[in-house]
């Protein structure tokens, strides 16, 4: 017999969850370097800098959050045309495992808040986005 996740007055069981984006830009209109974040976290020993432009961040009981300098091109014309158009200087990949969504939206809302900017997923409309309010 087929399981089903409906309880007997028709309701499911589990509210489903939003499927969250793995990839996501860091994205700034002031100049910054990746060792600037990786200032923000080093006294805590949760992250870790390769000179190669990339970071690590460690996630609370999770995966980490990754970044990577992509030097100010999302690499094609219509981004790069959005990056201009916003005045956008600071341009980083960061990655995460999708089911780590709310803790490294933690993280990713601690960073904007620090240092301004803002997370939105690498999605043609590149939302949804994580930003300090």
């Amino acid at each position: 017999m087929a399981r089903s996740n409906l309880k007997k007055n028709g309701k499911t069981s589990k509210k489903p969850a939003a499927k969250m984006p793995g990839e996501w830009l860091y994205l700034n209109k002031e100049e910054l370097p990746l060792r600037k974040i990786y200032e923000l976290f080093n006294e805590a020993q949760n992250a870790e800098h390769w000179e190669a432009g990339v970071l690590e961040i460690s996630l609370p009981e999770s995966g980490t959050l990754d970044m990577e300098d992509l030097e100010g091109t999302l690499g094609d014309d219509e981004g790069d045309a959005y990056l201009l158009q916003n005045g956008i200087h600071t341009v980083f990949a960061a990655t995460i495992r999708p089911e780590d969504y709310e803790k490294a939206k933690e993280i990713m809302f601690f960073i904007t808040k620090k240092l301004g900017g803002y997370f939105c997923a690498d999605t043609a409309d590149f939302k949804p986005v994580v930003a300090a309010k």
